[in-house]
């Protein structure tokens, strides 16, 4: 231990011995510190052997604890999955029900409805065999009817004929007889309808040659329509020149001469020339009633013409006489700027035929709207004779116009006639298409008619075509057109034994009218 001194046999000198004795000195700390080191080691692993024996108690109760509440879990965890495993059984089991009862209940439905088609395919076969057993009875007895009807109708068939031939036999030459005595008097009849006593038999040739070009027409029509439709573009030209022509005769006024409608004439002519140009051929000379003998020796490829000119043509000659029945018809003095616009239409050379006009196309419509104009005539209160006159029907096979629409339509095409027929080529080297002869010839056509045979539709035509013709009747016809005027306005109504007729009224007034408008008295 530190202080004690060694026993031991001294050391020979004093620092010797004093290191001898620290040494043994420190020797013997460090064995006290080995020691001291030794015991704290001791308890330490003394306490830590009781502290894990602590630990090992407490976690064999804590354990212990563990495994008791996992074994109580556990056990409900085990009563839980019984208990669905119950729950799911169940279910599965409501399910398994549930499909079986709608399995029987579909099989049910699809046996009801198997036996329901099964029904209704039997009753109505049985209702489709009824039906033609009862159509083989009804056939049969038709049949047996019909045999013993023909039968019936057989035996009575023949002894009629058998007495028809006698009776036919008996009245066959009776019947031939009264057959050719009526066909007699139709003819003659039908004759004197058509004013046959005042026409000769190649003027009403003639006439019936009109009427067929005036069919051709129409037909032409339809053909220029027809092969349009095949080219949209050539469809929409025609249309539009079409439209322009009856545009502008619409637009026709009043005026002097030629300059008051200088602007449509132009256009009129401008239409013309485009439809020369287009190639649609045909025979020009179909368009002459009594084609000049030249026309005969020509080629087909030289007697081609545009089919569109001559459409055109057509379509101007229907818009003019529609405006003169729709406006000349009303107001008389409107037909002379139409006329003067026909003239100088027709009577261009450009739209002739080696200088022959196709006036015809004009007198063609002319004549199919106005025969009267021609002196055929009829008893106006029956249906031929408003047919001879001209009467229109207000659609095919229907009624006739009334008197007023009638009228309008006689003024009109009366007064247009004239501003027609009256006009002054003597200025021109131009040829007239329609000579002042005409106009005379028509005039002594209606007033050579018996004065009790004239009706009211010959004043109508007497009264618009003398109405503004009394200076160039006399200018043309000297002392010969007085004669005729006089007879006209004079003569005739005095004759006329109905003197009532509010149109024999009308063509007296002309003699008043002429003595102070024109100072022309009779």
């Amino acid at each position: 231990m530190v202080g004690r001194r060694s026993l031991g046999k001294p050391t020979d000198s004093p620092s010797r011995q004093l290191i001898h004795d620290l040494t043994k000195d420190l020797q013997a700390i460090r064995l006290h510190h080995e020691d001291l080191k030794r015991v704290y080691d001791y308890r330490t692993q003394s306490f830590t052997a009781e502290q894990d024996e602590i630990d090992r108690n407490h976690q064999e109760v804590y354990y212990a604890a563990i495994d008791k509440a996992y074994d109580y879990y556990d056990e409900h965890r085990r009563e839980a999955e019984v208990v669905l495993q119950d729950h799911l059984r169940e279910e599965e089991e409501k399910r398994r029900r549930k499909e079986e009862e709608e399995r029987r209940r579909k099989a049910e439905q699809e046996r009801l409805e198997r036996e329901r088609i099964e029904r209704e395919e039997a009753e109505r076969k049985r209702q489709e065999e009824a039906r033609r057993e009862a159509e083989q009875r009804a056939q049969e007895e038709e049949k047996r009817r019909l045999t013993a009807e023909a039968e019936a109708k057989a035996r009575k068939a023949a002894e009629e004929d058998k007495a028809v031939r006698e009776r036919q036999e008996a009245e066959e030459k009776e019947r031939q007889r009264q057959a050719d005595l009526q066909k007699a008097e139709e003819t003659e009849k039908q004759r004197q309808t058509l004013g046959a006593n005042i026409n000769t038999e190649q003027e009403i040739k003639e006439h019936e040659q009109y009427l067929e070009l005036h069919k051709y027409l129409k037909e032409l029509r339809k053909y220029v329509v027809a092969e349009g439709k095949k080219d949209q573009t050539l469809k929409n030209t025609i249309g539009d020149h079409r439209r322009a022509i009856i545009k502008c005769i619409g637009q026709l006024r009043e005026g002097q001469g030629a300059i008051a409608n200088k602007g449509q004439v132009n256009e009129i002519r401008e239409i013309l020339r485009k439809a020369q140009m287009i190639p649609m051929p045909c025979d020009v000379r179909r368009f002459f009633v009594q084609p000049p003998e030249e026309f005969a020796s020509l080629s087909e490829e030289d007697a081609k013409g545009s089919a569109v000119f001559i459409y055109l043509l057509n379509i101007f000659t229907k818009a003019v006489v529609s405006q003169l029945i729709n406006e000349a018809g009303v107001k008389l003095e409107y037909a002379e700027p139409v006329g003067v616009v026909v003239a100088q239409i027709f009577s261009a050379e450009q739209y002739s035929f080696r200088g022959h006009a196709f006036s015809d196309i004009f007198w063609a419509k002319y004549r199919a709207a106005c025969p009267a104009l021609w002196g055929f005539y009829g008893n106006e209160n029956t249906e031929a004779g408003r047919i001879a006159l001209g009467w229109k029907r207000t659609e095919s096979g229907g009624p006739f116009v009334d008197e007023m629409e009638h009228r309008q339509r006689m003024v009109g095409l009366g007064s247009g006639f004239a501003a027609v027929t009256l006009r002054n080529f003597g200025k021109t080297t131009r040829k007239n298409p329609f000579p002042n002869h005409i106009f005379w010839r028509t005039v002594a056509k209606i007033v050579f008619i018996a004065p009790d045979e004239l009706q009211d539709t010959h004043f109508y035509i007497l009264f618009s075509m003398l109405r503004f013709s009394a200076e160039r009747i006399i200018g043309f016809w000297g002392q010969a057109g007085m004669a005729l005027l006089r007879t006209a306005i004079v003569n005739i109504p005095n004759h006329v034994t109905r003197k009532q007729s509010g149109a024999i009224g009308q063509l007296k007034v002309l003699k008043g009218l002429y003595a102070t408008e024109k100072s022309i008295v009779f």
